[in-house]
């Protein structure tokens, strides 16, 4: 049955939806065709994305070894 439905997405070019439980949470699934196979793939929301600007931010022990170091 997958075989069939792997060559409907590709002929259409559309995606399935569906859900699933991943460590007892229901997530948001994209279904894709890919090389003849059946691609699960889980978006991520807002609320799952980390702040740029925060995580590139260095932490307080490096930049006191890092300026140990060039002094």
């Amino acid at each position: 049955m997958t075989g069939k439905l792997v060559e409907a997405l590709a002929r259409t070019g559309f995606v399935g939806v569906s859900k699933i439980a991943i460590m007892s949470r229901e997530r948001l699934a994209l279904l894709r065709p890919r090389h003849g196979v059946l691609v699960v793939q889980t978006p991520l929301w807002a609320d799952e994305l980390r702040d740029p600007v925060i995580s590139l931010r260095p932490r307080p022990s490096q930049t006191g070894s890092s300026n140990s170091l060039r002094r």
